[in-house]
Formats: structure tokens, sequence, C-alpha cells
């Protein structure tokens, strides 16, 4: 009877698993270093990179394999070696998550086509309409468990390539949708098929049975029960059908199989398809995934209509505020880079006050204690002569002549020193020193003042640099939109006129520094923005150079050069 089994699980290296090695050996191919895929298949694979091929093709039990792709995957991802070996050489990390297996248990009431036609109408309502590429493998080996294993993508997926990982499909709520459209599905198929048994993804606890679950046995365990030897999982599972039916009151028939969960398999009933044409079947089916496909669209075009009618009186009046939020943002930038402008000017002009300032000051100040120390050396002389007169002895006159002439001149040479120093500085000798220590002051303070504008100024560059990356990344974006021309226009329209001659020079130094995006600001730009908006930057900005080695930019222009380069 069909029984609920959903597995999903991740292959990563970390485990030391490959996705062409696990691909192979569920689809019974050969395969190098993509080990699981090459498991999967049960086939050949040659993992690129690695030397090493995987082999399953002694396998067996592959019965049917297939790869879906979403419509915006590359062609050549149909063949599995190639998907794979993509996947390996996308992930760079030694401990990457390569890949997310499903393994689901397929109902035993249907035959081969009936459960290739429902397991791919599951994969692509749950997996491939959401971006990822699926490739599955069927395994029946006619001993009552046939499987199917799902290898999926990680990452979203462009005509390009791979890109970045989607983790949106990692969440619980996405795992639990997954395991309750298995179930729906499959009852669905049951019902149009004509079968009575029904499979719940829920377990016993949510149904309210009171029953004990059993553990999954492993393909391991599964293997040595067939050839009779017990297993600790599968005495387990006895002891626990034994609780159940003592729980239930039902008699335990031995059976000499069990399936993958454990349970052991009921005699199956009569197929009420036997005499049936296989083309009527695939008839039923078909009209199963029509149904399906009937209902979902009915869906889709209920929430088209709400949303129409919800959205549509407001549609033009929604891309004028969008428009209108563009250009408001661009001229805010704008405006706080004028500011930052006037703020370096008025800084600037500060600056070139206090150095009209301090230039005289700090001369004045140096020429003055100058004069200062050579009228006190002055002073010093002439105080040791004196101390030389006074020490001579009372009959050494011509000596003292000698002393006194010095002295003299020594008096003379303070006096003239004193009046220029007077006439020069106009302050007194006497209050030199006072002088001095308060041009000291004020020459601290000018350069306390200068430190502070320094800082300022940098403040002020920092956030003007900011304002204008910021700027040339919203321009660059507008400039891709059909309707960049009214958004311009309008922002054009929304700067007031200059009221000075200053201001206008401002303006001027600003627009030439705003229109023109430079190769730094290029790669900063696209190193923040997604990787398909980049590459439309980058093949925009290499027309714009081609275009302009032939019209050379005009004013007004943005000057376009190609970076040096472009890292991801």
């Amino acid at each position: 009877m069909a029984i609920f089994h959903l597995d999903v699980n991740i292959i990563g290296r970390s485990t030391g698993r490959s996705a062409v090695g696990s691909m192979a050996y569920r689809r019974s191919a050969k395969m190098k270093s993509i080990a699981h895929a090459a498991y999967q298949k049960g086939a050949k694979m040659y993992e690129v990179g690695q030397e090493i091929i995987h082999d399953y093709t002694n396998k067996g039990g592959v019965v049917h394999s297939e790869i879906l792709l979403p419509k915006k995957a590359p062609k050549e991802f149909l063949d599995s070696e190639t998907l794979w070996n993509a996947v390996e050489k996308r992930e760079r990390r030694k401990d990457s998550q390569l890949a997310r297996e499903v393994v689901v248990a397929l109902p035993r009431e249907f035959n081969l086509e009936e459960q290739t036609v429902v397991l791919r109408q599951y994969i692509l309502e749950n997996f491939v309409d959401r971006g990822m590429i699926a490739d599955f493998s069927i395994h029946d080996r006619g001993d009552g468990n046939p499987h199917a294993h799902v290898m999926l993508t990680m990452r979203d997926v462009s005509r390009e390539g791979f890109g970045a990982k989607n983790f949106d499909w990692n969440k619980k709520s996405v795992l639990l949708e997954w395991r309750k459209n298995w179930a729906e599905i499959n009852n669905s198929a049951l019902k149009w098929l004509g079968f009575d048994v029904r499979i719940d993804h829920r377990s016993y606890k949510e149904q309210g049975i009171d029953r004990e679950p059993m553990v999954h046995m492993g393909h391991k365990a599964w293997a040595l029960e067939k050839k009779g030897v017990k297993t600790d999982r599968g005495n387990y599972n006895r002891a626990v059908q034994q609780r159940n039916a003592e729980r239930e009151g039902v008699e335990i028939v031995p059976e000499s199989s069990e399936d993958e969960g454990g349970e052991a398999p009921p005699e199956r009933r009569k197929d009420p398809r036997e005499g049936r044409e296989a083309e009527k079947t695939r008839q039923v089916m078909e009209r199963l995934v029509q149904q399906r496909e009937n209902a979902a669209a009915a869906r889709a075009a209920e929430d088209i209509a709400d949303y129409d009618r919800v959205k549509k009186s407001e549609q033009v009046l929604g891309k004028m505020q969008d428009r209108q939020r563009i250009v408001e943002y661009l001229h805010e930038l704008s405006g706080k880079r004028l500011v930052s402008e006037k703020g370096l000017y008025v800084l600037s002009c500060e600056g070139d006050g206090d150095e009209r300032v301090f230039r005289p000051l700090a001369a004045r100040t140096k020429e003055m204690r100058r004069h200062v120390e050579k009228i006190t050396e002055l002073q010093g002389e002439a105080v040791e002569l004196q101390e030389f007169r006074q020490d001579l002895r009372l009959w050494d006159w011509a000596q003292k002549r000698d002393v006194d002439e010095k002295i003299r001149q020594a008096n003379l040479k303070i006096e003239n020193e004193l009046e220029f120093f007077k006439n020069r500085f106009h302050v007194d000798f006497a209050l030199a020193h006072v002088e001095l220590r308060r041009n000291q002051a004020e020459i601290e303070r000018m350069e306390r003042r200068k430190r502070m504008r320094a800082a300022q100024a940098w403040d002020i560059m920092e956030k003007q640099a900011a304002a204008e990356l910021e700027y040339h990344t919203q321009r660059l974006l507008a400039e891709l939109r059909p309707d960049r021309r009214q958004i311009f226009d309008l922002l054009a329209e929304m700067r007031k006129p200059p009221e000075s001659a200053l201001e206008r020079q401002l303006w001027a130094q600003v627009d030439r520094r705003l229109n023109t995006v430079t190769d730094e600001n290029f790669r900063k730009i696209i190193k923040t923005l997604p990787h398909e908006q980049a590459q439309i930057l980058i093949k925009e900005r290499t027309r714009q150079q081609a275009k302009n080695k032939i019209d050379p930019p005009i004013k007004g222009r943005m000057e376009r050069t190609q970076p040096d380069g472009h890292d991801r």
C-alpha cells in the first residue's frame, strides 16, 4: 500500500560528498568527483578538476531519469554531467553546500508511467517554478520499495549561469509546504485512479492517532533483513508493531519482507486497472494533471483580477510617485553636495582670514623676541663692566678710564636699542614680556582653530564623497529607465536659479563633479549592485566609451570610461 515518506537533506563538501558522484550513483552512470549525482543515477560521470571518475553503472534499479529546467536556465544544463560540474565549479569553499536532495516514496499502486507523471508534476509545481533545476531518478528493484531521488540546485540561475544562493528555500515553512503538496498530489491521483488508500504528511500526534511511530530502516538494514539477518532497527520496528497491535487489539501476521519505512507491506489487492488499456490510463493521468493546472490557473486569474481592481486606478499615479521620489532623492543629494561645498568655502574663507593675521603676528612676535634678547644681552654686558670697574684698585687710573669708556658705549647702545624698540613695536621695553605672552596666546588660539577647521573639512569631505557616490549610483540607475528624460527634466525644474555670482560658481563646481562618474566611483557602485544591474551598467559604460571616442563629450554629458576591471 501507499505510504508517506519525504526526506530532505543537504549534499555538501563538509561531509566529503560530491554532487557529480551522487548523481552518477542515482543514474547508474559514470562521473568524476560529482559523486552524488553519479550515485543517484547509477551512472558513470566525470568530475572536472578532481580527475576522478565515479562509476555506478552496475548499481541497477534505476528505471527513469530526467532533468527539469526553469525557463531562464541554460539548455546545456539538460546534461547531468555538465550541470553538476557547473555546480562544483561555482562553489569555491571547502565546506560548500552543493545541492539539496529530496527522497520520496512512490505509491506501489501506480505503474512507472503514473509514478513519473505524478512526480514530474510535483517537481514542476514545488521546485522548478521557484527557480531550481531538478535532476530526478526513480529507483525500483521490484522489491516493493519504489522511490525517487530529486537533486535540486541551491542558487538562482539565469542565462549566464548560477548566481547567488536563495536562502528563502531553506525556510521551515517551505519544507512543510513541500510535504503537504506531496501528499495532496498523490491523494488526488489515487482518487482519480479508483484507489481507496490515502497518505498523510502529518505525524500520528497531529492526526490524533494513538500509535507509536517506527524508525526508518535504511538501505543497509533493509538488505540485511531481506537476507534473513536481524538488525537493531528491524527488531525495534517489530517491537513497535507488537506494541501498536496490542494497543489496537490486532493480531500480528508475520511477513517475510518490510517496506522502506519499516512496516510490513500488506498483501496488495487486485489492481482495479487490470484489463484496462495503457492509453486509457494515460488519458486519466493527463486529466488529473489538467485538473490541477486548471485549478492553479483559476486561482492565478482570480488573484490577478483582484490586483487589477485595486491597482488599476492607481497605476499611473504610482508611476508618477515613483518617478517623483527618484527626482526628489536626486535633488536632495545634489542639495547636500552644494551645502557641503558651501561649508568648505566658508572654512576656506575663515582660514584665509586667520592666515592674513597669523603670518604678520608670528613674524612680529619673532622679531620682537629677537630684539628683547639683544637688549637683555647688552644690559648684561653693561652690568658685567660695572662690576669689573668696582673691583679695580684705586691707583689703576688708566684701566679705569678704559672701562668707563666701554660702559658709556654700552649704555649708549642700550639707549639706541630701547628707542628703536619703542618706535618699531610701539611698546615700552618694560612691557615687552607681557606683549609677547599675549601674542603667543593669540598664535596658539589660531593654530587650534586651524586644526579644528581641518577636522571639520575632513568630515565634510567624507560626507561629500558619500553623497556624491549615492548620487552617481541613483543617476546611473535612472539612466537605464525608459522615463529618464522626464526624470532629468523634473530635476532641472526643481533647482532654484543661483542668486549670486558665488552661488553660480559653486553650482558649476557641483555640477561638474556630479555629472562625472570617475572610474573609482564606478567600481564602488558596481560592487554594491546586484549582478544583473552591474552587468548592464558595465555594458552601457563600454558603449558610451566607444561613442565618446568618435564624439568627444560636451558640457553636461556624463563622461564615462571603462574601468580597469570588474571584481564582484
